[in-house]
C-alpha cells in the first residue's frame, strides 16, 4: 500500500502552511480553493515498510534555488 503526505503553502520553504493532508491512499486531493495568489505544494508518498520518496518536481525560486520536490502553482 502507498500512503501520501501533501503540503500547499504561500511560501517554497513551508513556514507558511496552508492545507496539510497526511496518510491519502489514492493520488488525488480534492480541497478548497484557496485565494487569489501564488502558492506551493510538495508531496511525500510512504510504502508500508516506511520506504519514503518525495515528489520528482523541482522548483527553481529567483535567486537561483533549488527546491527539490516542490512546485509551484497560481490561484486567480
Amino acid at each position: 500500500d502507498l500512503f501520501y503526505d501533501i503540503e500547499v503553502a504561500k511560501d517554497p520553504l513551508f513556514t507558511q502552511i496552508v492545507e496539510t493532508h497526511k496518510n491519502i491512499k489514492i493520488n488525488e486531493l480534492q480541497m478548497k480553493k484557496p485565494v487569489k495568489g501564488i502558492y506551493y505544494w510538495k508531496v511525500l508518498v510512504r510504502d508500508s515498510e516506511g520506504n519514503e520518496q518525495v515528489s520528482f518536481e523541482l522548483y527553481t525560486d529567483e535567486e537561483g534555488n533549488n527546491h527539490f520536490g516542490i512546485r509551484q502553482f497560481e490561484v486567480y
